[in-house]
């Protein structure tokens, strides 16, 4: 990418200026954005199998019991009982990966990968704290913004019986 170049290229310059005794070239590793997705997709298996296994595991016995008495099978069980009451714990492990895998992206730019992390690895061989927080700042806001947005499909996920919150209220029951 030219840019890219450019950029490097103009680092290379400020830190020869700067830093005299530095050599005049910014050697990097270059590996580039397949392996840097590839291994944000590894990092975030965890915590979305974990808090899976864990909503699937743990869902009303009271349920489960109750599913298995009118015949499910074990399919059938998984399918419309444990899964849906697991939903929101499963979305909870999505928000948790996506938000962790946004800050977690910036160091790509330490491969070559590129993204907000670039500015941040610049300002850092700068000693540029401007620098820095011009790739710092935007990363918390799209964290706090994809937490946001995760945090709406979450509850909304959540099977009726199980969502609280402002709209919802408990049905009165009918006087007599």
């Amino acid at each position: 990418d030219g840019g890219r170049r450019q950029r490097e290229a103009h680092v290379a310059e400020e830190l020869a200026v700067r830093h005299p005794q530095r050599p005049r070239r910014v050697h990097r590793l270059r590996v580039g954005v397949a392996p840097a997705i590839a291994a944000l997709f590894l990092y975030a298996l965890l915590p979305i199998v974990r808090n899976t296994y864990t909503g699937v595991r743990d869902a009303d016995p009271e349920a489960v019991d109750a599913a298995r008495a009118l015949g499910m099978t074990d399919g059938q069980l998984l399918r419309h009982v444990r899964l849906p009451l697991a939903a929101p714990t499963i979305m909870a492990g999505v928000r948790t990966a996506a938000v962790i895998n946004v800050g977690t992206a910036t160091l790509a730019a330490f491969i070559g990968a590129g993204g907000l992390g670039d500015p941040i690895v610049a300002g850092l061989a700068l000693s540029d704290t401007r620098m820095i927080l011009a790739g710092a700042i935007p990363a918390a806001l799209l964290a706090f913004l994809v937490d946001l947005a995760l945090g709406v499909v979450e509850r909304a996920t959540a099977p009726k019986g199980l969502r609280t919150g402002a709209g919802h209220r408990p049905r009165a029951s009918p006087r007599r």
